[in-house]
């Protein structure tokens, strides 16, 4: 076992200082990250595009010396696209429909950062958490459940697609979780629907368990069980509250909403349904985070045909998102917009090979990717790189170096940046003292 593995297993992050003459990262002291009005994000939105996407169709295209690399030369049909206005943008035709957005407010790549682990469950924990293990027993909580704990509220996170880890933060930040929008807006609607669609009433009063209480207590032992029934109290006022504010219609699809996002009508789910979800929860100040899992990504067979259409429907829905979260006014303060406060982070647990095997699929390679759109992020930047092979190349002074432990990015240099932009150093130091220069203003 590698080094440096062994000291992320052992959660040893004190040695960070020592690299600081890289130029590479930032070691302690910390530098606190703010958009243009000294205001961290209000809002995180976290897409992970399950499976492993193919960042040379995204956010690493196939271009200069990487045509006479080892790709296959299928790739070459495939034309990068230059994001307008922004001269170090370029994607690949996966994510041609997504240079609108691109364009439209800060955006920054994060390429060849070193995957150690290629099975997907981990490495997805790793991606979403920054911390790498080789066991699933332990559980680390994502970044947007560390960040929705931080920003409390009822609820706090909104994840939408598969389940995600949340560590220690299952009972003080516990999300809504579905996979479906249709049963979203029914949850919302009230504890229960009658056969005619009604919102009914199942939950029994709390009063009537505090009187109960009472009883086995006996008299003068109010004040104890009305401290032991609290959480029972404070969740039956907050879920009547979300109910009293009819989120459940709130949050249902439109014709016009699934006609602008693209969605079929019968379909709850997807990377379509899922970010006109997300809009929806933020314009209606529903919650500050929310988390997207989709899925579909794992393309083995007939990669081409089938990982295009998949990155393509991504980018278009992207698109229209955030032309809705610029158009729209932040609840929390009108004179903004809601692409302001709003953070948005979409990644995938790593990446694809360059070659086919023999089902003219791809697999998993030790590499990965990610797009930081928003709030404070440097504009028109790319941090990282892959060689002809696909390779993660090391990453030192702004520039690319020979691959080495020392100058690797990895994925919890990239998640302690986050954490740090978002006004979270001490949980973004327990990932990782090192920071990636250049990624926030």
């Amino acid at each position: 076992m590698r080094r440096r593995t062994v000291l992320q297993l052992m959660g040893t992050c004190a040695f960070g200082a020592a690299f600081s003459h890289l130029g590479l990262y930032s070691p302690l002291p910390l530098t606190f990250h703010a958009d243009a009005n000294g205001e961290a994000p209000k809002r995180m939105v976290f897409i992970l595009l399950r499976g492993g996407w193919d960042s040379a169709l995204g956010t690493d295209p196939i271009i200069g010396e990487k045509i006479s690399g080892g790709y296959e030369p299928d790739y070459q049909s495939v034309v990068p696209v230059a994001v307008p206005g922004k001269s170090n943008l370029v994607v690949g035709a996966g994510l041609a429909a997504a240079t609108g957005a691109f364009a439209s407010i800060p955006t920054a790549f994060v390429n060849g950062m070193f995957m150690e682990v290629t099975a997907h469950s981990l490495a997805e924990y790793y991606m979403y958490s920054g911390r790498l293990s080789l066991s699933l027993s332990r559980e680390y909580p994502a970044l947007g459940a560390l960040f929705a704990r931080k920003r409390g509220g009822f609820p706090s996170h909104l994840v939408l697609g598969a389940r995600m880890p949340l560590g220690d933060t299952v009972q003080a930040a516990p999300p809504i979780h579905t996979s479906d929008l249709n049963e979203l807006s029914k949850m919302l609607n009230g504890p229960h629907e009658t056969a005619n669609g009604a919102s009914g009433a199942s939950f029994q009063l709390v009063e009537d368990f505090i009187k109960r209480a009472d009883l086995e207590f006996g008299e003068g032992k109010v004040a104890e069980s009305s401290l032991l029934l609290e959480p029972w109290i404070n969740s039956q006022a907050s879920l009547s509250s979300l109910y009293n504010a009819d989120f459940g219609s709130k949050l249902a699809l439109s014709p016009e909403t699934r006609d602008r996002y693209g969605i079929p009508q019968n379909r709850f789910s997807g990377i379509e349904a899922y970010l006109a979800g997300t809009y929806l929860a933020l314009k209606n100040n529903l919650t500050n985070v929310v988390t997207l899992n989709v899925g579909g990504f794992d393309t083995h067979q007939d990669h081409l045909n089938n990982h295009v259409p998949l990155l393509n429907s991504v980018a278009e829905a992207l698109n229209v998102f955030v032309k809705d979260l610029r158009e729209t006014p932040d609840p929390l303060d009108p004179s903004r917009s809601l692409a302001d406060g709003t953070l948005i982070c979409v990644t995938s647990e790593f990446v694809r090979t360059p070659m086919f095997n023999g089902q003219n699929g791809t697999d998993h390679w030790r590499s990965a990717s990610a797009i930081l759109m928003g709030n404070g992020v440097k504009d028109n930047v790319v941090l990282g790189k892959t060689d002809s092979n696909g390779e993660p190349l090391g990453w030192r002074e702004g520039r690319p170096q020979v691959a080495t432990e020392e100058t690797h990015l990895l994925p919890n240099h990239f998640a302690a940046s986050l954490l740090d932009h978002l006004g979270m150093p001490e949980e973004a130091n327990e990932i990782s003292t090192e920071r990636l220069n250049g990624l926030f203003e």
